[in-house]
């Protein structure tokens, strides 16, 4: 909040063991990429960061803007296997949800 004026949540669900360094890189500049975009507009955000047995995922959900560059988010997942999506409805806050598979 000091530095871009934004609200934000983070919610940690799940196992917190350390992940592969480059696992760990790519969930920081894949979630990074998107809180930069989403930044720009004051509004609340809730960054929702969750370990299952199989994956780990990222969820920012908010006042999202349509300029994420979802396709340099998804370049970046891909030799991860990792999937991105962004969910809008009239309603409701704007998601983006990042998920990359974890072998444990």
């Amino acid at each position: 909040h000091d530095r871009t004026g934004v609200a934000s949540r983070l919610d940690v669900d799940g196992d917190d063991a350390r992940l592969p360094l480059e696992v760990e890189s790519v969930l920081y500049r894949a979630t990074e990429d998107a809180l930069v975009a989403a930044g720009r507009w004051p509004a609340g955000l809730r960054v929702r960061y969750r370990r299952v047995p199989a994956a780990v995922q990222v969820e920012i959900a908010g006042s999202v803007p349509a300029a994420v560059d979802v396709a340099a988010i998804r370049e970046r997942l891909r030799p991860f296997h990792g999937t991105v999506r962004v969910t809008t409805a009239p309603d409701a806050p704007a998601l983006i949800a990042v998920e990359v598979p974890v072998v444990n």
